[in-house]
């Protein structure tokens, strides 16, 4: 098969160590079981994250907005009902440039996909972290790559491509939690998918161990 590294996806500069470690570990496997495995780039890849936030965003807000966020505002967390809030407040013409973007995007994603049989990065750039340290406070305009675009980068541009993509262990961290490879392919090419997943899985042993949730939280907390 032939597979490809998504380039600002997997060797961006906010990629941890660690998980440039285990996916570096992961395509030797899959060179090993003979795939054949390339780079390609997909520079839009980012705006994938904000564009599926503004009008997914948008979308949900105008369902909450007539049935729950009038009357039911304050029963919502703080960070939900403000998102929620904001994205109602969206003028029809930014909502209607966004979803012309979205197929930018997503052409240049099947573009890719016309040449590979799937396309391959790390499931998350970062390890896992405590839902405290993962907040998200944008203090200007600075922190929205760091902290809004990094965090999703790895996800958004397959789903809004609307291609089926899927997560396999792939490692740990230094402190006991997992790290996973992402594999993506065209649409209704689940099989696809399914096919490099379960051949990944059968030439490694990440899938059968779990992290030991009680040492790791102490360690961190």
């Amino acid at each position: 098969m032939k597979l490809a590294v998504v380039r600002e996806i997997a060797y961006s500069d906010g990629v941890d160590s660690e998980v440039a470690a285990a996916f570096a570990a992961s395509l030797d496997v899959l060179r090993g079981l003979g795939a054949i495995v390339e780079e390609v780039s997909l520079p839009y890849a980012k705006w994938a994250v904000p564009l599926q936030m503004l009008t997914t965003d948008a979308d949900v807000a105008s369902w909450f907005l007539a049935n729950f966020l009038r009357d039911r505002y304050m029963r919502f967390d703080t960070g939900t009902r403000t998102r929620l809030a904001a994205s109602a407040l969206i003028p029809a013409s930014v909502y209607h440039r966004a979803m012309r973007a979205r197929t930018v995007v997503r052409a240049q994603v099947l573009d890719a996909m016309r040449k590979y049989d799937a396309l391959l990065t790390p499931t998350n750039v970062t390890p896992p972290r405590l839902i405290a340290h993962a907040a998200e406070v944008l203090g200007s305009s600075d922190d929205v790559i760091p902290k809004l675009i990094r965090r999703r980068i790895a996800h958004y541009p397959f789903s809004l491509s609307n291609v089926p993509a899927m997560s396999v262990p792939n490692g740990f961290s230094e402190d006991g939690l997992p790290l996973a490879l992402q594999i993506a392919s065209r649409p209704f090419g689940e099989s696809t998918v399914f096919r490099v997943g379960h051949a990944y899985e059968q030439a490694t042993p990440w899938h059968t161990r779990h992290p030991d949730l009680d040492k790791t939280l102490s360690s961190r907390i």
